[in-house]
Order: C-alpha cells, then structure tokens, then sequence
C-alpha cells in the first residue's frame, strides 16, 4: 500500500535550527540557502532525489494548529489539485506528487493573494495567516526530486504574529546509499504497479476535471 504521508522529522529539524540561530528572513519568507545544502542522512532519503517525485511538504512550527492549503498542477493534466493539511503544534504532513509539477503554491495558482494558511485556536476560532505571495515553478524554483516545504511560524513582525515561508531541499544532491530503506523509491515501484494494473495514481485522483 502506498503511504500517503512520508515523515520528515530531519528536515523538520534543520528547519527549527535554521529559524532560532537566525538563519530565515521572514521578510523574503524564503528559507536561508543555508538550509538547502543539509541535505539527506546515511540511514534513509529525506527527498526523493533520483526517484521521479516532487515531495510537498507543510511544516506547522507554530503553537497553534494551522490548516495548510496547497494547490499544484500535476503531471499530464492542465487542471491544478489541491489538499490540505490540518497540522498540530511541531507536527507536519506532505504528499508525494509525480514528475512533472510545473507550477505550485500554499494557497490560490489562480490568485497569490489568497492565505494559504489559517491559525485555528482552542476555541476554534480561526485566523488568516498572511499569504505567501509566490508561486512556484519548476525549472526555476524547484526541480524533480526536491522538497518543496511550506511552513507556518511565528512572526512578530506581522499583525497576526504569524507568516508563512518555504524552502526547497535539493534531491539532486542528496546521496544514492543509505541504510535503511529508501521510501521514494519503493514508492516509485508501487506506483509503477498500480498504474500497470490500471489503477489512478494520488495525484491523478485529486485532480479537477
């Protein structure tokens, strides 16, 4: 069975580490370049590096739940897709996209102003995240086998105390051995053989006709 979510508590990690030494600029909402080149462990793949995925991630570092919404164009089809993540405290969710992902974005491809994230607080009262503002293109902010990570944090530079940022974590240059079990890639043969039987991949299915 293909799993839909694959954990990403290392980069969850070099991300928290990048924020509290000073290495993200809220004000760009892009991640440190710094942060690109930690890349992958001996033990497992963080990205999907040489396997034919894009891995959407959204990273909640905030102390609230935040529900994510993300949109993308996936491969063989002009119509975009959608998914959200409903994401507590210090957690985080993503979903493993096939090759070619021409354009995405947290929130609206049709309109960059829309918030791509709400803060929900205990009461559940709910409150927007400022919008992120970019759309993201392959070939020029992203490439096949990356990481593409949207994350919720806090910001005191905002009327809210919130933003939202991104980052993306080089596939290319991640190692080829590890010694665990390379998920992208037992992902890629499953995918092969449902597609094989006939069988709509992820993506596929949540793609508006």
């Amino acid at each position: 069975m293909i799993r839909r979510y694959i954990g990403l508590e290392t980069a969850a990690a070099i991300l928290g580490a990048a924020i509290a030494v000073g290495g993200c600029n809220l004000v760009s909402q892009s991640l440190n370049p710094q942060f690109m080149e930690v890349l992958g462990t001996p033990f497992a793949p963080i990205a999907p590096g040489t396997a034919p995925f894009v891995l959407i991630r959204n990273i909640n570092m905030t102390d609230q739940r935040v529900l994510f919404n993300f949109e993308w164009i996936p491969a063989g089809t002009l119509a975009s897709a959608n998914f959200g993540f409903n994401v507590s405290a210090g957690l985080d969710g993503g979903v493993l996209v096939t090759c070619p992902v021409s354009q995405m974005t947290l929130g609206d491809l049709d309109n960059p102003t829309a918030t791509g994230a709400l803060v929900i607080f205990d009461d559940n009262t709910r409150q927007e995240i400022p919008p992120l503002g970019r759309i993201l293109r392959e070939g020029i902010d992203y490439f096949c086998g990356d990481v593409v990570i949207f994350a919720a944090v806090r910001d005191t530079s905002t009327v809210g105390g919130y933003s939202t940022i991104y980052g993306v974590i080089d596939g290319s240059s991640q190692p080829t051995q590890f010694a665990g079990p390379n998920t992208f890639k037992l992902a890629e043969r499953e995918i092969g053989e449902l597609i094989a039987f006939g069988i709509e991949s992820f993506e596929q299915a949540l793609a508006v006709p």
